[in-house]
């Protein structure tokens, strides 16, 4: 009996002290195991400055020195999409327009660059929280037209372009060329890219040129000589004036067809080839002025005081020729 219980005793004292060593032995495996835990949480978090203490466990040190590759793989990946996401904002807030990105059917700005705010002075917040934006910002008059003709290209699938007014925020119509690709999926369209282009300085220019072309030609028609519009170089006829087709006794069409013999004698000294030596003298020197043998339409014959000057019309350089009949 003393035996047994003795040989009892031993194995109970085993027992609690394998249990005891073995808790040891989980106690010291969880903790590393726990610290891995806790910095793949970090990692989750975005923090990837770290370093793992050796175990003392083979297989666990390997894994954490995995887990640190991974981190550093996933930091110089992020800092590599930072860089491009910011090299391509630059990129498009370089751009001397709108770059937009817009829902489609609802027409809601998924997208707007920061030249919004220079060209139309609204925050760009407005244009994301107001789903009604273009609509509301876009002047009354051209609305209708611009969104018919914007939805009718998307449901065509074509990219097109297209003017309109828009007004900005202190009040000013602000004219926006509006650039615009379809972006289809499914067969279905489902977003608008484009660029909005200031284009006000361009129309304020046509319409200055408008009116002084208006004016050019009252001033032109209104003349009582005969005037004649000459290309510089060849000396062709690319205009003329009510006066010219009066005194000549032809239609304009005929004029523009016309050559310098057919408005001229013909013949040395009042033929084509010395027209047009005195078209290039008044081209290099500006003007010139003398009498020339003239020919109308129906043949007769008449003596002319004309006065050439260079000059810029429609962005071309010609001669302007006036024509006076003298011969009266």
């Amino acid at each position: 009996d003393t035996m047994r219980d003795i040989l009892i005793a031993f194995m109970i004292v085993t027992i609690v002290t394998v249990t005891i060593m073995a808790l040891l032995n989980i106690r010291q495996l969880m903790l590393p195991l726990t610290a891995l835990g806790r910095r793949t949480g970090e990692i989750a978090e975005g923090h990837y400055e770290f370093q793992f203490r050796p175990s003392g466990f083979s297989e666990i040190d390997a894994l954490a020195h995995q887990i640190t590759n991974m981190s550093h793989a996933i930091k110089v990946r992020e800092e590599s999409i930072v860089t491009n996401e910011k090299r391509f904002r630059d990129l498009v807030n370089s751009i001397e327009g709108i770059v937009w990105e817009m829902d489609y059917p609802s027409f809601r700005y998924l997208f707007v660059s920061q030249q919004a705010e220079t060209i139309l002075g609204y925050p760009l917040q407005e244009w994301y929280e107001d789903h009604h934006f273009w609509a509301n910002k876009t002047h009354v008059d051209d609305m209708a037209q611009a969104r018919a003709y914007c939805q009718l290209m998307a449901e065509k699938h074509e990219d097109h372009d297209f003017e309109f007014r828009m007004i900005a925020a202190d009040g000013r119509i602000v004219w926006i060329r509006n650039l615009v690709t379809v972006v289809v999926e499914h067969d279905r369209p489902v977003r608008l890219l484009g660029v909005m282009i200031d284009v006000t300085e361009q129309k304020q220019l046509l319409e200055e040129l408008t009116r002084s072309e208006e004016n050019y030609r009252e001033i032109f028609n209104a003349s009582s000589d005969a005037i004649f519009v000459h290309d510089a170089d060849t000396g062709g006829i690319v205009d003329v004036n009510q006066s010219m087709l009066n005194m000549f006794h032809c239609t304009y069409e005929d004029a523009l067809r016309a050559g310098m013999d057919d408005v001229s004698l013909g013949e040395s000294p009042y033929s084509e080839r010395e027209a047009l030596e005195k078209i290039q003298k008044a081209k290099a020197e500006g003007s010139c002025k003398f009498e020339w043998r003239s020919r109308k339409f129906n043949g007769e014959l008449f003596w002319a005081e004309v006065y050439l000057r260079s000059a810029i019309v429609g962005g071309n350089q010609r001669i302007l020729a006036a024509v006076r009949d003298i011969s009266i």
